[in-house]
């Protein structure tokens, strides 16, 4: 896949950041090639569900909305009261 091609999609799709992941956790040197395109940093900083999923490999947010809605809201004041039934990771 040409390079431009997979940071495009590693931007757009959820699930392929995560293969991402998994797969350039093993190569460093292009890990941090990906990570080192500007749109990637500017996403990095600005949705923290990708940051959790591309940096740190939490693969299972992206089956999680309420998760996701949570780590997106950006409230000064937010208080997270989880259930029994709120599938806490």
């Amino acid at each position: 896949m040409e390079e431009g091609t997979y940071v495009e999609k590693a931007l757009s799709e959820l699930k392929f950041a995560a293969r991402a992941y998994r797969d350039l956790k093993q190569r460093p040197k292009a890990f941090k090639q990906l990570i080192a395109y500007k749109p990637v940093i500017t996403k990095l900083v600005n949705d923290p569900v990708f940051f959790a999923v591309l940096m740190c490999g939490d693969n299972w947010l992206i089956d999680a909305p309420n998760h996701q809605k949570l780590l997106q809201d950006q409230s000064p004041r937010q208080v997270a009261v989880c259930g029994r039934g709120w599938e806490k990771a």
